[in-house]
This record gives C-alpha cells, structure tokens and sequence, in this order.
C-alpha cells in the first residue's frame, strides 16, 4: 500500500466518509500477506519506495501468479526477475496487463515509474542497478522496465576495473 493511500484513508476516516472498521479491514494485511508458498511483504514500499520484487526462477506459473496479483492490488505495478518464457505465457494468460521482456527475463505488471534523477553525490542506498555485461554473453540492463536511468558497463578481463561505456 502506498504511503498517499493510507494518508487518503486516514483523512477519509477523520471526517467521517469512511468507518474506522472498513479502514481496519483494508489495512489488515499490513505488512504481511501470507500464501501457502510466500510471505509477501506488503510494507515495503512504505519503507523502501518500492514494492517488493519476486524471484521467479524459484516459484511456479500458478505461484508467480498469484503473488503478482497479490502484489499489483496493493501497489498497482509488480515486477518479477529472471522468469522463463514458459512461466511468463502461464502469468500473461492469467493477467492480461502481464508485459514480459524476454531478453531481461523480466515480468512486469502495471505502470512503470518514472526515471530517477540521480544526484551528483549518492549513499550505497540510493545508487541505481548496474548491469555489469560480459563481451560473450551480453545482457541488456533492466532500466527500461524498472524506471532507473543504468549504464551498461564492460568486464575488462586484464583490468581490475571497470569502463564505462
């Protein structure tokens, strides 16, 4: 649940437009959902900015299905990593809104936010994903699903460092 939303409730609740039983109801799933399979942590994005994200190489179609619904009702986008293609046709079957990009792997569900500005000095907290790629096996970075503005770098196999390129 996003942080205007429950600001929304509150207000909503103070001047009388809502009950304080239906708010309690709504927020009875902070800041846990619990499936048989997962946890999903529905508190996230009021502590982190951001909702959880699902590691899809460890769950099912029907699994993945679910927790991305689960998780696209409380925070109106969900996104999924390294999910097959076979998994991917089961999810888009089930979630029409469902977009996956073959080449990231990626599974995302609702409106991608907006591109970061990122600041000249940044914590280890703020920094954006990195796609670090190999010349043999390049990978594209994730940043057109996941809203960061990410520089593909390159391993440099004598070097310790790395190139921006």
């Amino acid at each position: 649940m996003k942080p205007e939303r429950i600001e929304q409730l509150l207000n909503q609740v103070a001047t009388g437009e809502v009950t304080a039983a239906k708010a309690l109801e709504e927020l009875r799933d902070l800041p846990f959902q619990d499936l048989e399979h997962t946890t999903i942590d529905t508190h996230r994005e009021l502590r982190q900015g951001a909702p959880e994200v699902v590691f899809g190489a460890g769950k099912s179609g029907e699994q993945l299905v679910e927790i991305l619904d689960r998780i696209y009702q409380s925070h109106q986008r969900a996104l999924a990593t390294r999910v097959s293609r076979r998994k991917a046709r089961i999810v888009e079957e089930a979630l029409p809104e469902a977009r996956y990009d073959r080449l990231s792997r990626l599974l995302a569900l609702g409106q991608r936010p907006e591109a970061k500005l990122i600041p000249t000095r940044l914590s280890p907290a703020q920094a954006p994903p990195i796609c670090l790629l190999r010349r043999k096996h390049p990978r594209p970075s994730s940043s057109s699903v996941t809203g960061w503005s990410a520089s593909r770098m390159w391993e440099l196999p004598v070097c310790t460092g790395f190139w921006i390129s």
